[in-house]
């Protein structure tokens, strides 16, 4: 197999150039025989698909433009190829529906790609596994159609049934789609609200294209008002924890994100103290909660109160269980 810096310098000669290029001028740019030259137009012919052709008139050699072309990958070095596989894999295990039919192409001309460099996608399955847990996956006429709403800014009218079970009609305009602890969320602005909302991508069970005029929110404000706070449950921060772990718990948070504005402390007896700023308790409860005795709430009051109550309901459950 050529290298794919030779391919590339080949492919980029003809797309750049308004007229058939000369022979003479393709062995001196790729510092090559003729006998190379013709090899290398063969495999992007036969194996790529790209409609070279000559031309008697210019004594040289293009694309031709009435015919498919596909797109040009031949930039990538195998470095970046191979990531470029585990990308793909990635997305295979996180959401099918990313590559359906709308990808396909462009997916086979990844792996042919990826093959010249002795990597194929079974080869990175064996060694690199995504193993997605509690992982849901959103039905492709609900996903696809929602991800285009997105790049092309195009409201939507959506069937939604919120967290408690009530059903609501109404018309968002879609900011961005959200991979956040395996679920899929979608940041848009709700007409009926007036106002910033995330929604439950898994809850939204039927959408269609509003006649209404798209509201576009600047990047500054989605970040200000969507990540500024703990979780998914956004808002601008009101409240802030202050969380102490000891034991496994001290050495598992050390260094990991709760929140981009959080802050650390490492004590002498070797445990971690976080202050994580939030608006909505309910997810931030949950993750405390995970850690059970090796982690204590030590403000504000409100939300200590909160995980004694959920400690104390489920504990609740079990007692009954064992009666």
């Amino acid at each position: 197999m050529e290298n794919l810096h030779r391919l590339f310098a080949l492919d980029r000669l003809f797309r750049s150039h308004r007229h058939p290029v000369p022979l003479a001028t393709l062995l001196g740019n790729l510092e090559c025989s003729l006998s190379t030259f013709k090899r290398l137009a063969k495999v992007l012919r036969e194996q790529y698909h790209y409609p070279i052709c000559y031309s008697k008139v210019y004594h040289g050699y293009y694309y031709d433009s009435t015919k498919a072309m596909p797109i040009s990958g031949l930039w990538f070095n195998a470095n970046e190829l191979q990531a470029l596989l585990i990308v793909r894999h990635m997305l295979e295990r996180l959401q099918p529906s990313l590559l359906s039919e709308y990808f396909n192409s462009l997916a086979e001309h990844v792996d042919k790609l990826l093959a010249s460099t002795g990597k194929t996608p079974a080869h990175i399955a064996k060694r690199i596994n995504i193993v997605p847990i509690a992982h849901q996956s959103i039905a492709s006429d609900i996903f696809l159609p929602l991800c285009r709403a997105v790049l092309q800014r195009t409201a939507l009218t959506i069937q939604y049934c919120d967290i408690e079970g009530h059903y609501s009609k109404r018309t968002v305009s879609p900011q961005r789609v959200i991979y956040y602890r395996n679920n899929w969320y979608l940041d848009a602005w709700c007409h009926v609200r007036q106002d910033l909302r995330t929604f439950w991508v898994a809850s939204i069970q039927s959408l269609e294209i509003a006649e209404q005029n798209v509201q576009n929110v600047e990047e500054e404000t989605l970040v200000r008002h969507l990540e500024s706070s703990y979780g998914i449950f956004s808002g601008l921060p009101s409240h802030t924890a202050h969380l102490r772990f000891t034991g496994r718990a001290a050495m598992r948070i050390r260094g990991s994100e709760w929140h981009p504005l959080q802050e650390e402390q490492h004590n002498p007896d070797g445990s971690v103290e976080l202050w994580v700023p939030y608006s909505d308790h309910r997810e931030l409860v949950l993750d405390i909660m995970r850690y059970g005795a090796e982690v204590q709430v030590l403000a504000p009051v409100v939300l200590k109160k909160e995980v004694i109550a959920q400690f104390k309901k489920a504990l609740a459950v079990y007692e009954v269980a064992l009666a």
